[in-house]
C-alpha cells in the first residue's frame, strides 16, 4: 500500500475536505450546484443515447460513419463528468454531515447510559 491511500483509508482527504470543512455555506452551494449540473447531465444522456441508438439501428454502417460512433464517444464521456459531478456532491454531503454532527457533539454531551442487569 502506498502512502496515498493509507491515507484515505485514515481519513485523511487533503486539502478539499479541509476547505469544504472550513466553509459549509460554500459546500453547501456546491453540493447543490453538482447536484443540479449531475441531474441535468444525466437526464440529457438518457434521451441522447436513446436518439443514438435509434439512429444506429435504423441505419446501420452507414450510421456509424456519419458520427454515431463519435457521438457515443461523447455520451460515454459526458456519464463520466456526470458520475465527477455526483462523487463531487457526495463529497461535499459527507463533509456537511461530519461537520454538523461534529459541532451538534461538542454542544451537547451524550447522555450517559446506565447499566441495566437484571438482579438475582
Amino acid at each position: 500500500m502506498d502512502a496515498e491511500s493509507t491515507d484515505i483509508a485514515d481519513g485523511n482527504y487533503g486539502t478539499l475536505k479541509k476547505f469544504l470543512g472550513r466553509h459549509p455555506v460554500l459546500t453547501f452551494v456546491l453540493m447543490g450546484t453538482s447536484f443540479l449540473v449531475m441531474g441535468i447531465i444525466s437526464l440529457n444522456l438518457v434521451y441522447l443515447f436513446h436518439s443514438n441508438f435509434e439512429f444506429i439501428l435504423e441505419y446501420g454502417v452507414m450510421a456509424l460513419r456519419d458520427g454515431g460512433l463519435i457521438q457515443f464517444v461523447e455520451l460515454v464521456l459526458s456519464g463520466f463528468v456526470a458520475l465527477a459531478f455526483y462523487v463531487l456532491f457526495k463529497v461535499c454531503e459527507k463533509t456537511l454531515v461530519e461537520w454538523l454532527t461534529e459541532r451538534r457533539v461538542g454542544r451537547v454531551k451524550p447522555p450517559v447510559i446506565a447499566d441495566i442487569t437484571p438482579s438475582p
